[in-house]
C-alpha cells in the first residue's frame, strides 16, 4: 500500500495542507478513513501489504508500555502535545516501515515478546498464542488472517519435524528435545524461518 506511505510523507513535508492543524489524532483519524475507503473497494475486505501492520505492537515496543492503546494513545501519551506527537509519529514511522515485512507481522511480533520473557514456559507460550488468536482473529498478514497464519505454520512444523499431532507441536517438541529451553528457543527459530518465507523480506 506504497500510496498510504507516500501520502503520509507529503502530509510530514507540509501538514497544514492535509491536516486542520498539526495533529497526530487529525493524523489517524486520516489514516482510518483511508482504510475505510480501501475496504470498500475490496469485496474481500482485507489489505495486503498494510503498512501499519504491526505497528501498534512495534510503538508498544519502543515505549515498552502494555497499555491497551494503538499507536496514536501511546505517543500522545509520551508526548507534551500533539505537535510533538506528530512529529514524533513521523519518525518512528519512518524507522518502520525501514524494517522488513516479516519483523513487522503482527504474529511475529507477538510471538517475539513472549520468547524474550524469562521463565516463559512451553506451555504458557502455547495457551498465550492460544487467546492471543482467538482474542484477534481478523488481523491480517500477507493476506491470511493469523489464525491461517498459524496453521500455515503448523503444518510447517510438521513437515518439518515429523510432528504426529501439529496441534499439540508443544508436547512432541518437548518429547524430541528434552530440555524445556531449547525446545523455546528452537520453536522462535522455526517460526522466524517460517515467518520470513510466508510474508517475505520486502521493504517498504
Amino acid at each position: 500500500m506504497t500510496a498510504l506511505i507516500e501520502l503520509i510523507k507529503k502530509i510530514e513535508k507540509c501538514p497544514p495542507l492535509y491536516l486542520i492543524e498539526p495533529s497526530l489524532t487529525n493524523l489517524s483519524h486520516l489514516v482510518e478513513g483511508y482504510f475505510w475507503g480501501f475496504n470498500d473497494a475490496y469485496t474481500d475486505k482485507r489489505t495486503p501489504s498494510n503498512p501499519f501492520a504491526g505497528f501498534n505492537e512495534y510503538i508498544s515496543d519502543i515505549y515498552d508500555t502494555t497499555l491497551s492503546l494503538n499507536y496514536c494513545g501511546i505517543i500522545l501519551l509520551f508526548s507534551e502535545n500533539e505537535e510533538d506527537a506528530l512529529k514524533k509519529f513521523f519518525k518512528h514511522f519512518d524507522d518502520y516501515i525501514r524494517i522488513p515485512d516479516y519483523k513487522k507481522n503482527p504474529l511475529y511480533l507477538k510471538f517475539k515478546s513472549y520468547a524474550e520473557k524469562e521463565n516463559l514456559k512451553l506451555e504458557d507460550l502455547k495457551t498465550a498464542l492460544d487467546t492471543y488468536l482467538t482474542d484477534y482473529p481478523q488481523r491480517f498478514s500477507n493476506n491470511k488472517s493469523d489464525i491461517e497464519v498459524y496453521t500455515f505454520f503448523k503444518k510447517y512444523l510438521s513437515d518439518k519435524q515429523g510432528l504426529k499431532d501439529a496441534d499439540n507441536w508443544d508436547t512432541e517438541y518437548l518429547a524430541a528435545y528434552k530440555d524445556e529451553r531449547i525446545v523455546l528457543k528452537q520453536i522462535f527459530c522455526d517460526f522466524t524461518e517460517f515467518i520470513k518465507d510466508f510474508v517475505g523480506e520486502q521493504h517498504y
